[in-house]
């Protein structure tokens, strides 16, 4: 007998935490694989990543600093300064007699091992410094055991720091950030298809790259790091804090070639007006795909509007890059609305062409047309690659 469809949507609606309209857009798409889909996004990617910064030691000597803290790490085989970390886990996390409820940001990163700030505590028992207290996500889903750092009575006067350290956590993934070497700029933690990002861009170290939504700057400092220092990198992004966490992370990895600026895409008109040699565009997205996810709020309408909102950023880069200059544009979504058809529109559109990457490791495009070489695209899908979903994609502007 089949299953009603609108009983499974409902019922992977209420497993999952996920509003109903993206669960039925996930089974129309991917049928029976959406199930493995949603539940690989439930957890941190198999496969944890960070960066070597090649401008100040090679992988191999990060491998041997890992190796020296008891860290079994190796190189990534096509992509050299990526170094792969273990991820351990799931464990069992203790309910404890005291408890604090977090946030959802604040959850996903403690469930792989990250401290507690004051930020994203919601609720908390009556705890004093030294505690072991069980931390609960919004959902009550035990995710670790911390130790407090203070009193709770002090969490009404304090805005930031660490309010409980992480002694055991559902999922344990390697914090760096505390080695020394994180300080001194060895290595930023990337995800795999991001740092593929930029290798698909491939810069060259003569020429002016633009990177249109530079974020803290984990794409914008691999760029410099392939540019071994040289040329021009324009990074801009709305948030001043943003920028001032990439200015921060820029001078941590010793980098000099990198100019940052605060605000508007179109501010870098009519100054940079057929300037660029690259162009790379990393928009604001539904974020489906991103990994661990404990539930989702995004809906349908936030899909459309994504959509919409990255041909702005499309219609910037055009504007921007030079007549047959590069343009690499990538999401950390699953939907084709912000991914395939997007690349259709600016294929139609402006005449882009899609360009053959340099480097596949990923699955195709998921559409189909005659016309339009979706293969040249690359997804990676939860289940699939043991990663986040993303997508990437290369394109030349028109002459």
């Amino acid at each position: 007998m089949k299953k009603n469809p609108n009983k499974q949507i409902l019922e992977l609606s209420e497993e999952f935490l996920y509003p109903k309209s993206i669960i039925e857009r996930f089974l129309k798409r991917y049928k029976k694989r959406a199930i493995k889909i949603l539940k690989a996004i439930k957890t941190p990617s198999e496969i944890y990543t960070i960066r070597t910064n090649t401008l100040k030691i090679s992988p191999k000597n990060l491998i041997e600093k890992l190796k020296k803290l008891g860290i079994k790490a190796k190189q990534h085989k096509t992509l050299p300064e990526a170094v792969l970390l273990p991820r351990k886990g799931p464990s069992r996390i203790p309910l404890l007699k005291k408890k604090v409820t977090i946030d959802k940001f604040a959850s996903e990163s403690v469930l792989c091992g990250s401290d507690l700030y004051v930020p994203g505590v919601k609720k908390f028992d009556k705890f004093k410094q030294g505690d072991k207290v069980t931390i609960l996500s919004e959902t009550q889903i035990p995710i670790a055991i911390g130790l407090a750092t203070k009193d709770y009575k002090e969490l009404g006067n304090i805005k930031k720091g660490i309010v409980l350290e992480n002694v055991k956590s559902l999922y344990s993934i390697p914090n760096l950030k505390k080695s020394y070497f994180y300080d001194e700029g060895l290595f930023y933690n990337q995800s795999l298809p991001s740092i593929l990002t930029s290798h698909i861009l491939n810069p060259q170290k003569d020429e002016i790259i633009v990177d249109l939504c530079a974020g803290i700057g984990g794409k914008t400092t691999h760029i410099a790091q392939l540019m071994k220092n040289q040329g021009q990198i324009i990074a801009i992004d709305r948030s001043r804090n943003k920028i001032k966490k990439l200015n921060k992370n820029s001078n941590r990895m010793g980098i000099k070639n990198i100019s940052s600026k605060i605000g508007d895409a179109k501010l870098l008109l009519p100054e940079f007006t057929n300037s660029a040699d690259r162009v790379l565009i990393d928009p604001p997205c539904s974020a489906l795909g991103v990994r661990p996810k404990l539930y989702e709020t995004k809906t349908e309408q936030d899909i459309i509007s994504s959509a919409k909102y990255q041909k702005y950023f499309i219609h910037i880069a055009l504007k921007i890059v030079k007549p047959s200059g590069i343009i690499v544009y990538s999401t950390c979504t699953l939907s084709p609305e912000e991914n395939e058809l997007n690349i259709k529109y600016m294929v139609e559109k402006f005449g882009c062409k899609i360009i053959k990457p340099n480097i596949i490791i990923g699955s195709p495009g998921e559409l189909t047309d005659k016309d339009i070489k979706y293969n040249f695209l690359q997804r990676f899908y939860p289940d699939l690659h043991k990663t986040s979903g993303f997508f990437i994609a290369k394109l030349e502007a028109p002459k």
